[in-house]
């Protein structure tokens, strides 16, 4: 088999063949006519589909019912490493739907059939009833390995404090999400953990994590017709289509306590209320955002310009929204749980909703009002999500007041957030459809208007 690559977005299948319920291996290879395969960090599992045609019954003689599992084995040429490829043969991907059967001529029909991993199929079979001392961290690895009996490679971030949880009959991912939204980093100290699976396996951990990465690739928008000695690399790096999808919305931001916001935390045990304030202008440099590990500046999406003749900011106004939470600090120093003893100590860390619930809040919507872009490149297999990639996009219409030829607020390092592999067996073309996220811009906004004028 060749090793070359003869254009970009060239792909190999070495392997399609599918396991059916009542035992047989059925090499799938020379019926497909498409494969899809999906990945998202703000999504617990990988999931796709293959699309074939059928001139031997095989529908009826596997049969093919949804029950079924795929080998499936896609890669770029080149590619040695089974890591790069596209690789599920010891882990194989488990059929569950087949979907869109229609008939092509007398003896042809076409079909889709929809896949997910094992595990997500073991979460729906079964839920977790026990009780755990330990961190986060510790809790993740153990669901994963005890209750999901997986045997992928899983990427834990390691979290802080010691908790006692009774999981109370929930899904395994949904003991896994409840972890994600209270876990803090040792690492870092944020609080933007994420649980999503990817080529490569499983991850749990934080945006920060993502955002250290060095990009894996360099992308620019040109046209397709420019002569080059490296045409084929110039080919990957090209940007075939693009759409601007994320927009600012000051309205939306302001209601959901995504510029200020309180939080109110009831202590039944010692009889206090304390509140808590956010502010994202003030709160921005504490935390790291994506061009925090670069040369590139991270500064606020949004402008401190001033919105009343009180010198108001937009994130000062945190009673636009007021959230409520109770506790039971048995120590307020250390923070520990009343509600939790061990042979008269109290060493499990309470409830401490203040350090991580409004940060995490306002890091998630910040991904929501940056930069989201949708691209279309040609397809490498080595790529998933969760990687960052440089983009460098031109400006629309005439130069702006700098004279700069390249759009600065959509171009800098981006986090791959969801990306969708596409091979047309037909035409022999793999595509990638990706969006990407920036939370930060490399310039600061001016904030040199006067406030808004009453009448």
């Amino acid at each position: 088999m060749a090793d070359t690559i003869n254009y970009a977005g060239d792909f190999r299948i070495e392997k399609a063949e599918i396991l059916t319920s009542s035992g047989q291996i059925i090499n799938v290879l020379p019926f497909l006519l498409h494969v899809s395969i999906f990945e998202d960090i703000f999504t617990p599992s990988l999931s796709g589909d293959i699309t074939m045609f059928d001139n031997q019954n095989m529908i009826v003689n596997g049969p093919l019912i949804g029950q079924e599992q795929l080998r499936l084995v896609l890669s770029t040429p080149t590619i040695k490493e089974d890591k790069d490829k596209l690789y599920f043969v010891e882990e194989p991907l488990m059929i569950y739907k087949v979907a869109k059967q229609s008939k092509l001529n007398n003896s042809t029909q076409v079909y889709v059939l929809s896949f997910v991993t094992n595990e997500t199929l073991t979460n729906e079979r079964m839920t977790v009833s026990k009780s755990f001392d330990g961190s986060f961290s510790d809790l993740v690895d153990n669901i994963f390995v005890s209750e999901l009996k997986s045997t992928k490679i899983i990427n834990i971030e390691e979290t802080i404090n010691s908790k006692r949880i009774v999981i109370p009959d929930i899904k395994p991912f949904d003991v896994i999400r409840h972890a994600m939204t209270q876990s803090i980093s040792k690492e870092n100290e944020s609080a933007s953990f994420l649980f999503y699976e990817t080529k490569s396996g499983y991850h749990f951990r934080t945006l920060e994590s993502l955002y250290a990465k060095e990009a894996v690739h360099d992308y620019k928008f040109f046209q397709a017709n420019i002569k080059s000695d490296d045409k084929i690399g110039k080919d990957y790096s090209r940007i075939r289509d693009y759409s601007i999808l994320g927009s600012s919305d000051l309205l939306l931001g302001t209601r959901g306590g995504f510029f200020g916001s309180n939080l109110l935390v009831h202590d039944s045990y010692n009889k206090e209320a304390i509140r808590y304030t956010f502010n994202y202008f003030d709160n921005f440099q504490e935390k790291e955002h994506i061009g925090y590990y670069d040369e590139e500046k991270s500064t606020p999406i949004f402008s401190q310009v001033q919105v009343d003749n009180d010198g108001n900011r937009i994130s000062d106004f945190p009673n636009s929204r007021t959230h409520f939470h109770s506790t039971a600090i048995k120590n307020t120093a250390t923070g520990t749980s009343a509600s939790h003893e061990v042979n008269g100590n109290y060493s499990f860390s309470g409830s401490k909703i203040n350090e991580w619930y409004l940060e995490r809040q306002s890091k998630f919507m910040g991904l929501s009002f940056g930069n989201i872009i949708e691209l279309d490149i040609a397809g490498m297999t080595g790529i998933e999500a969760g990687d960052t990639v440089n983009i460098e996009l031109p400006i629309t219409g005439t130069r702006n007041t700098q004279g700069d030829m390249i759009d600065t607020i959509r171009s800098g390092k981006f986090l791959i957030k969801e990306l969708r592999h596409d091979f047309n067996v037909a035409d022999k073309q793999h595509g990638i459809k990706m969006n990407v996220i920036k939370d930060s811009y490399a310039k600061v906004h001016s904030d040199e208007a006067n406030p808004p004028t009453r009448g």
